[in-house]
């Protein structure tokens, strides 16, 4: 199978390097189309060892093509590909390439504007890709074969948690859940590193303890089998400092509130994105 890259960023970089993981690829299988001038050229050249291409190779046949390029990019980049793909498809008797998209609020029917009748697949990854400790929902259109969903079941095969789901509305949902959620917690860690400063202890080891636990908690979770309420009554002593502390977290529902608002603006954004 051969995959070309469209970007290869921070996210695509992760997934190619998660492909060449799981051994089902290797470096021949993948190419990437990145500008002369990109930052991460050296990453996908010297790291991971991949073919750079600076435009759309027009003479090469791929079996998919994989934007890894930001929302407010696409409906620039799109129409580039749009008829070297119509006519490359049309050389070869119809045959189209499966058009795999991981820009937040662009749906299957803005790619479909460029691409119609093709194969489209909608994912949603996060960056923990890079640990291969991902999490990722996708959906595709009634033209994806089962060989094309195999295909991105591969492609996401080392990459961690991966699912499908059917209804692309829910989409968005995911983007608040699984692909922007990793910063919440990198900024939980984050305050709870500068309030612990704050009262005293040195930045670094604020820092390491605030990291470490944060490390720790997943790791727990992924290691143990109780459930994450379980888990909190376990570190919860009836009258002890850590009630007192999430008592503070539940006055008036007020991390409900926040952590509400902040999902609610994400899911908001990701369907402006596909306006």
């Amino acid at each position: 199978m051969k995959i070309l890259f469209v970007g290869c960023g921070n996210m695509g970089s992760a997934i190619a390097g998660s492909m060449l993981h799981s051994k089902l690829f290797t470096t021949d299988d993948i190419s990437v189309v990145l500008p002369i001038d990109s930052p991460h050229r050296k990453l996908v050249s010297s790291e991971l060892g991949l073919k750079i291409f600076e435009q759309y190779p027009a003479d090469g046949t791929f079996d998919a093509i994989l934007f890894a390029i930001k929302p407010q990019a696409m409906s620039e980049v799109l129409p580039i590909y749009q008829n070297s793909l119509l006519a490359k498809s049309n050389a070869l008797s119809g045959q189209k390439p499966l058009i795999i998209s991981i820009a937040a609020g662009k749906s299957i029917r803005f790619l479909q504007k460029f691409f119609p009748g093709f194969p489209i697949v909608r994912v949603m990854p996060n960056i923990n890709i890079i640990a291969e400790k991902g999490a990722a929902a996708a959906v595709a259109n009634n033209e994806t074969t089962t060989e094309q969903l195999k295909l991105v079941e591969n492609i996401f095969a080392k990459s961690g948690f991966f699912t499908w789901l059917e209804d692309e509305k829910l989409i968005d949902v995911v983007v608040a859940t699984s692909g922007s959620s990793p910063a919440y917690y990198f900024l939980f860690t984050e305050l709870l590193a500068q309030i612990a400063a704050e009262e005293g202890l040195p930045k670094d080891i604020a820092l390491r303890l605030a990291e470490e636990s944060f490390i720790g908690s997943a790791f727990t979770k992924e290691k143990s089998s109780f459930e994450l309420a379980q888990l909190r009554a376990m570190v919860t002593s009836e009258k002890g400092t850590t009630q007192a502390a999430l008592s503070e977290f539940a006055n008036d529902a007020s991390l409900y509130r926040v952590m509400k608002a902040a999902f609610t603006a994400a899911v908001k954004r990701s369907q402006e994105l596909s306006e």
